[in-house]
């Protein structure tokens, strides 16, 4: 009888590290995002590629379908000494539409602070472009990457950010 009870408590034991190895495992292979139109300074905006976006400055609406002025704080892998500050402004094209440019615009600069995301300057700037036929362009200090298309895409409403499934104060989990 004790053999058994003792059995009994070294499977709970074991059922329990799987468990807790398991859910360990399973939150990390899963992201939050915040979509635009829901977020708050200091929110997630995206995580792609070991990449985290997190909004430093609200962005400010304005004409041509765009958000002006904002700013995101960058962190790769985690690292807090490898996080970075852009300004960041999107212009979000309407695919088919005569007189719209065939592409999403998204640029910005490298910044200290986030006010100085206000005051546009041409030091350390960058400019990527996303063509409707899947061409991407990017010229100035930084290089297209996995972030920054998901950040247009949350900054243009597309894909699972569109204001369809990107309900209000919600956050966005999907796997990566």
């Amino acid at each position: 009888m004790e053999k058994q009870r003792l059995l009994k408590s070294k499977l709970y034991g074991i059922k329990s590290v799987f468990t807790l190895a398991f859910l360990l495992i399973s939150s990390c292979s899963v992201r939050s995002e915040t979509a635009i139109q829901d977020a708050e300074v200091g929110d997630v905006l995206v995580v792609a590629g070991g990449t985290r976006v997190e909004l430093a400055k609200d962005f400010k609406p304005g004409v041509s379908n765009g958000l002006y002025k904002g700013a995101v704080r960058v962190s790769r892998d985690g690292l807090e000494s490898e996080t970075q500050l852009y300004s960041v402004n999107a212009v979000c094209s309407l695919k088919g539409e005569v007189d719209w440019p065939n592409y999403d615009n998204l640029y910005g600069s490298l910044i200290n602070e986030p006010g100085q995301a206000e005051k546009a300057t041409l030091e350390n700037r960058w400019q990527i472009l996303y063509y409707f036929n899947g061409a991407v362009e990017s010229t100035g200090i930084l290089l297209a990457e996995a972030w920054h298309e998901r950040l247009k895409n949350n900054l243009c409403r597309r894909e699972e950010f569109n204001d369809s499934t990107a309900k209000r104060n919600n956050t966005l989990t999907t796997s990566p």
